[in-house]
């Protein structure tokens, strides 16, 4: 029989066996090469694949690729919590969402070391705490909210960033005269301890004035209605 018309019952494999096989059969033409292909691969893996192998096709789109344009639209959309989220992503969704955010809600130029908010929303510390271009605050001015639990968040949020900053020069940390949502069970003491960590954190920095302002109706935390302090030369201040 020629080499050019091999039976088909030469290439004959078994149908029951999904395992390795080896096929030995002659080329139909003289090669450079050896004469005998063994073929040592499963079926599987030996399946041509239909992906698209055109070299013109268009990359596919992401939103991170979209012009600042249309970016913009989408984040005026976005609430705080997914505008935060969006930001970490990726490292261009991150700059441009962020700087949205602190637009947004007002919250100075922490790019230029200005943390500065009256009114801030739950994610304003979190996300000066994750923002890359934020290597440090020189002034601080901070204004908590009247709800009790969120103050409570703000308060431990806002020692761990003061914490990791290597400079702030100005603090100055505003408490509303009422609160709501006041818990039945409020700890003074968990909180005395949650607030004079904040404390011990700003005397940590080479911090020049730390102003306290309002909080009456709050136990536990001091009696004047305004605190002023001056810690030039000054190692613990002095808050009843």
């Amino acid at each position: 029989m020629s080499q050019s018309h091999l039976s088909q019952s030469q290439f004959a494999l078994p149908t029951n066996k999904r395992h390795r096989y080896q096929v030995k059969f002659k080329l139909p033409c003289k090669s450079p090469y050896s004469s005998t292909f063994i073929s040592t691969f499963p079926a599987e893996r030996r399946r041509v694949s239909t992906m698209n192998l055109n070299p013109t096709s268009s990359p596919i789109s992401t939103i991170s690729a979209l012009p600042d344009e249309i970016l913009q639209l989408i984040v005026d959309n976005l609430d705080n919590l997914s505008t935060c989220q969006l930001s970490i992503t990726c490292r261009r969704l991150h700059f441009f969402a962020l700087q949205v955010f602190f637009e947004r809600n007002g919250l100075g130029s922490p790019e230029e070391g200005v943390f500065s908010c009256s009114n801030p929303p739950r994610e304003a510390i979190q996300a000066v705490r994750i923002a890359l271009f934020v290597q440090n605050l020189s002034v601080i001015d901070f204004s908590f909210s009247g709800d009790l639990l969120q103050l409570f968040s703000d308060t431990v949020s806002l020692r761990c960033l003061i914490s990791r900053l290597p400079a702030t020069k100005r603090v100055t940390l505003r408490f509303q005269d009422y609160f709501t949502h006041w818990p039945g069970n409020l700890n003074v003491h968990v909180w005395k301890t949650e607030f004079t960590g904040l404390l011990d954190a700003i005397m940590e920095q080479p911090c020049e004035a730390l102003e306290v302002m309002g909080g009456d109706s709050l136990p536990g935390i001091y009696t004047s209605s305004t605190v002023r302090l001056s810690l030039t030369g000054l190692n613990t201040p002095n808050i009843n």
